[in-house]
């Protein structure tokens, strides 16, 4: 039987190589990666809707296309991205409507799961954070290792701050076309303890938008495990993908 392929969203600033201690192992073991970059990442004219879009236009490829079981992961921002983009592609409603393929879990790692209509600054209370600098149509953050790396050491975060890139505002200020989360979808939130970009308070409340059916898991790391305990993260998508109870 076939693995199911992992799909990573990444947050914002972010581009998708940022996932690759993660990614590499998986591939080790046999799991399909997929990954997607943003649109935002530095333009000024795109947002949140065109990340949206183009998350659904991958799992349109992934699933409608080929068929495929997906495990879908999501970090930060790309809770949003991702989370709104789900709806239609779960394995369960494929399965009814008499098709393959499918997501077969989410695990959404320190990420934002709002409700349709939400934007990212109104789901942070209006205060994106002094270590956040807005330069014309594009946002900058001025402090990466203390905010995302904050567990790594500067030399071993830097390889990650060089990936950095401005994020146009249109993706923190535009709302949710749909919800970020799904209640027929499984999913798992894995909450950081040591977040500086996210504070644990935050996090509780995305998990506990995404339904009592949500497993949370607790983890001693800042806003970037698959940094700085990638093992955690491929532990956890083993188990989603059903390969680990």
């Amino acid at each position: 039987m076939s693995k199911a392929t992992v799909l990573f969203v990444p947050g914002a600033y972010h581009r998708p190589t940022c996932f690759h201690r993660v990614s590499s192992s998986l591939t080790d073991l046999g799991y399909p990666i997929a990954t997607v970059a943003h649109p935002s990442n530095n333009q000024s004219d795109k947002g949140l809707v065109d990340d949206i879009a183009n998350v659904r236009t991958t799992l349109e490829h992934l699933i409608g296309v080929e068929n495929k079981a997906v495990v879908l992961v999501l970090h930060s921002y790309g809770g949003q991205a991702g989370g709104a983009s789900m709806h239609g592609y779960g394995r369960e409603e494929r399965e009814r409507s008499g098709k393959d393929g499918g997501i077969v879990a989410v695990l959404y790692i320190s990420a934002l799961a709002l409700p349709k209509g939400s934007s990212l600054i109104g789901g942070v209370g209006g205060n994106l954070g002094p270590w956040v600098r807005k330069d014309g149509p594009l946002y900058t953050c001025t402090e990466p290792h203390q905010i995302f790396y904050n567990d790594l050491s500067l030399a071993a975060a830097q390889p990650y701050i060089n990936q950095l890139t401005p994020i146009c505002d249109l993706a923190f200020e535009q709302e949710c076309p749909a919800d970020c989360y799904s209640d027929t979808i499984p999913s798992t939130y894995l909450m950081c303890s040591d977040d500086n970009a996210l504070p644990p308070f935050v996090q509780e409340m995305m998990a506990k938008n995404l339904g009592e059916n949500c497993k949370v898991q607790k983890c001693d790391t800042g806003h970037s495990p698959w940094a700085s305990q990638p093992e955690l993260v491929v532990g956890l998508v083993r188990r989603l993908a059903g390969e680990e109870k």
